[in-house]
């Protein structure tokens, strides 16, 4: 039977150092993979804030579309509605038969 050795204070003190250093080892290694994370989600934050930025800018140029759209279309139709001949003319009379 193997023999025990004796319990000091010197040798708990050194075991509770060595646990003490191993918790702390764990948690320098947990505090770095939390700050890598940390780093990796501020960086896809700012890419995503510049696409939402590039969106808005976009969407910022098309706003005035439709309005520019329906302003072109009613040109187009009295330009055509005001020359009298040919297709327009058809067109036009159709128009007031319904109406």
């Amino acid at each position: 039977m193997a023999r025990l050795e004796p319990l000091t204070w010197t040798r708990v003190a050194a075991q509770l150092r060595g646990k003490r250093d191993e918790s702390l080892l764990v948690e320098r290694t947990e505090a770095e993979a939390v700050g890598h994370r940390v780093t990796q989600a501020q960086t896809q934050r700012d890419a995503l804030r510049a696409e939402l930025a590039e969106v808005d800018a976009r969407l910022a140029a098309t706003a005035k579309a439709p309005t520019a759209y329906a302003a072109l279309v009613a040109d187009r139709e009295h330009r055509l509605l005001t020359a009298g001949t040919g297709p327009a003319a058809q067109l036009a009379d159709i128009a007031g038969r319904r109406r």
